[in-house]
């Protein structure tokens, strides 16, 4: 049995942030399997009963109101947050307590309901969508593993879906750099183990990797991708950095036309064409392609850019941070494809794999890293040869 906890109290105006994590958990885990903390607006909120969503090339569907009645569910009572209500200047604020600070009320709150559960059945892990140090002191206590997931660098249509599964943290304080340095050290001197060429990687994640090849006619010098304003990776894991100093951060030396700025999709700010040339591009390769190197704190275009070969200044947490230009110095150039093929292909997994309990279940016998890389890999290629299949076949019935 798994406990999912979905973060509580903080709401951006879209109502409870991980709703659609409640129904996706639904969608693929046996209820029986699964026991659900949250706040009464997780439980409160309602679906598009049924409905199938496709989100970032993970699908599934909204329980029917059948399920909703069936599944097990532990809430929170709200007095446990009227001191955050108190302390904090503003929601964000609060989201920012609760991804970087113990907050002993929630601790306390966690620390009697796991004990309460693991008396009453066999818990195996605890699912979490992001870095919650109370949960994680919590579960410490009860001696009880954490999942942390989130949606993948990766995402269709331009990739093969992918996700992160870490047991230490997600987009900040994962165990990335750690278990890179380890698959190197495991790999490097063995003779039998031959990792694939950046090429092969890209023909195996890129929908369309002839598009490494293409050459814009203009070049900036650098391009800066923006985040979120209210992500947690921008309001916890970006060292302090907010966009605009992550702008000016990349302007340096730079004058504004040697600069193209990608807004992210999402973000909500419009930036002045006076601080460098706003970014027209069609998707983020395009914009990657139109630059020399790329410049963020934490944004999942890194990943894309070292996947085309790009130069790369992390200036936030992020589990590829380890890989930024300014370390690559003390990489050879297999250690360099060795660590890449692991960040790729070994850290991150096919989000076919999200919420599959069996997969998770052989994560917790802790299988080596060089195992974890081996099965993953394997499922990338299969999962590519059914999707060559499958557009062969669209165009054959077009014709």
């Amino acid at each position: 049995m798994f406990i999912s906890f979905l973060l509580p109290y903080v709401d951006r105006g879209q109502g409870p942030i991980y709703h659609w994590v409640l129904a996706a958990q639904m969608s693929r885990v046996n209820l029986n399997d699964i026991i659900i903390i949250a706040d009464d607006r997780y439980f409160s909120a309602r679906f598009d009963w049924g409905k199938t969503v496709h989100m970032h090339g993970f699908h599934y569907k909204n329980p029917d109101i059948g399920q909703w009645e069936k599944i097990r569910k532990i809430i929170f009572q709200e007095d446990i947050f009227k001191e955050l209500d108190v302390k904090s200047r503003s929601m964000l604020d609060a989201f920012r307590t609760l991804l970087t600070r113990d907050y002993p009320p929630l601790r306390y709150a966690l620390r009697n309901i796991l004990k309460d559960i693991c008396r009453n059945g066999n818990v195996e892990g605890i699912l979490t969508w992001c870095n919650v140090p109370s949960l994680e002191l919590a579960a410490a206590e009860c001696d009880l593993p954490v999942i942390h997931n989130e949606i993948g660098p990766f995402r269709p249509p331009n990739y093969l879906g992918t996700m992160y599964f870490d047991f230490k943290g997600v987009n900040g304080n994962t165990s990335a750099a750690q278990d890179m340095a380890a698959f190197l050290e495991d790999t490097r001197n063995d003779k039998d183990f031959t990792p694939i060429s950046m090429e092969e990687m890209r023909r195996l994640l890129m929908m369309e990797p002839d598009r490494f090849h293409q050459r814009s006619s203009i070049t900036y010098k650098s391009g800066v991708a923006l985040q979120v304003e209210d992500d947690s990776n921008m309001l916890a894991f970006n060292f302090g950095m907010n966009n605009f100093e992550l702008i000016f951060a990349a302007r340096k030396g730079l004058t504004p036309d040697e600069l193209l700025i990608r807004r992210h999709p999402q973000g909500y700010l419009e930036y002045s064409p006076s601080l460098g040339t706003l970014d027209d591009s069609v998707d983020s390769i395009e914009f990657i392609l139109r630059c020399k190197r790329i410049i963020c704190t934490n944004s999942s275009i890194a990943f894309e850019a070292m996947l085309l070969e790009k130069p790369v200044e992390l200036l936030g947490d992020s589990p590829i941070a380890c890989l930024s230009q300014k370390n690559l110095s003390m990489f050879s150039a297999r250690d360099l494809l060795i660590c890449l093929n692991f960040m790729f292909l070994g850290y991150l997994v096919p989000v076919y794999l999200l919420f599959d309990l069996d997969y998770y279940r052989w994560r917790l016998t802790n299988p080596s890293l060089r195992e974890i890389y081996i099965r993953h890999l394997e499922l990338f290629r299969r999962l590519r040869e059914d999707n060559d299949l499958n557009r062969l076949t669209t165009v054959l019935e077009l014709q």
